[in-house]
């Protein structure tokens, strides 16, 4: 019920998990926290090969994002 709740609420097609714990971690300690995570591959047959063509453009994309995230966080905190 929690998966279609959040489909419904934030049209949302994946859920991170593995950052949860951490997460959680951090907000009991007032630490902020942030996770990036970009999906590579649909989890089938065909996973190596997505993964391969996948893994530059997602690093790319990942750098610039967070350099335009880092100077708006450092002005907030």
């Amino acid at each position: 019920e929690k998966l279609h709740e959040l489909q419904r609420e934030f049209g949302a097609v994946a859920c991170e998990m593995e950052g949860g714990a951490v997460g959680h971690v951090c907000l009991a300690n007032g630490v902020e926290f942030a996770v990036l995570r970009a999906i590579s591959d649909n989890a089938d047959d065909s996973a190596d090969a997505d993964f391969s063509a996948f893994a530059p453009a997602a690093a790319q994309k990942g750098i610039r994002l967070i350099c335009r995230v880092l100077p708006e966080l450092a002005e907030t905190s």
